[in-house]
């Protein structure tokens, strides 16, 4: 079962389905594998770093089960790239939804000092949500490899269980003894109050407060043009670059191949007055097709069917319609 009563930096979706998978894993035989933290590698002078699966602080049940990243192994893969004369630039490669937040704000700091001194760029090939896209802001530039790689998810989860009226019916009673009105909050069997909720929530706050602020310096944005971004919604590559989220679409071997990527110490601090334009000029059946496209990949990821068409409406309003008008009867075009 998932810690949920931890603070957590991640996609609500990608949550549900890492329960479901540890709920129906052999631990045994996990723990015979072992762990294995997906390794970096050195491409000429670029080091890459994978960042990938949902982010602990160290080696968990999460990264031996879906071959995730940790923190302390990101940081260390990041700083030894930073030690060796012979790499010029580290590429961040991620496909995470996120993680939890211990552990997160000193990686996240640990990425915009190297890149002060190297360039840092992060290239999300699939999903940076949440805890990623943390870390992926402090990089000096951010790269989607594709239309459909997704960024956001800004915002903080805590899930607690109130059991406390179930055991009543059963006629257990917990007898919780502690030194404080606060140490047993959200304890198994003790009922959650409005005052336990009010407290959890100030504590999630100042965990989110943070979140922005950093986000919003890593991308040089005024905090004000960050906020209505940080409802912890998801944004496909074209809206995320509009939105100040990215810097543009690129593979990683674009990425690779490109020797202009600089670091923030070496680049204007000002963004351009207009975003870059995305490619413009689809055709209807180009429209309704990457709108389908993003519908399919929502369900794939544990979306309901409502939810999966609504959130590629959002994302692709044109092609949405585009795709409306492709199911009607040629006579009522």
């Amino acid at each position: 079962m998932l810690p949920s009563d931890d603070k957590w930096l991640i996609d609500p979706a990608a949550m549900e389905r890492y329960a479901a998978a540890i709920a129906a894993a052999d631990l045994a035989v996990l723990s015979r594998q072992g762990f294995t933290e997906p390794k970096g590698r050195t491409e000429g002078a670029t080091a890459l770093v994978h960042i990938s699966g949902p982010l602990t602080k160290n080696p968990t049940l999460f990264t031996m089960l879906f071959n995730a990243s940790t923190y302390a192994g990101v940081s260390e893969a990041i700083q030894r790239a930073a030690d060796n004369p012979a790499v010029d630039r580290i590429v961040l490669l991620i496909d995470s939804p996120g993680g939890t937040v211990d552990g997160v704000q000193e990686t996240g700091k640990l990425i915009a000092e190297v890149n002060r001194k190297k360039p840092v760029v992060a290239v999300v090939d699939g999903v940076a949500a949440s805890a990623a896209y943390w870390l992926a802001s402090q990089a000096g530039q951010i790269y989607a490899t594709g239309t459909l790689s997704a960024v956001g998810s800004i915002g903080v989860r805590m899930t607690l269980f109130d059991v406390s009226k179930q055991l009543a019916k059963e006629g257990v009673r917990p007898v919780i003894i502690d030194t404080g009105n606060k140490k047993s909050v959200g304890a198994f069997g003790r009922a959650i109050t409005d005052a336990d909720r009010e407290y959890i929530q100030n504590r999630i706050n100042v965990v989110f407060d943070e979140f922005q602020s950093v986000v919003a310096t890593g991308r040089k944005m005024p905090l004000s043009r960050l906020k209505p971004l940080a409802d912890g919604g998801m944004f496909y590559a074209g809206e995320a670059l509009q939105n100040g989220l990215i810097d543009g679409v690129k593979s990683l071997r674009e990425v690779l191949a490109s020797r202009s990527l600089a670091s923030p110490a070496t680049r204007s601090t000002a963004r351009p007055a207009t975003q870059p334009a995305v490619k413009t000029g689809p055709t209807p059946a180009e429209l309704a097709a990457k709108f389908e496209k993003a519908w399919q990949l929502n369900k794939s990821r544990g979306m309901s069917p409502t939810k999966a068409i609504s959130r590629a409406a959002t994302n692709y309003p044109e092609g949405h319609k585009a795709w409306l008008a492709s199911q009607q009867p040629k006579g009522n075009r």
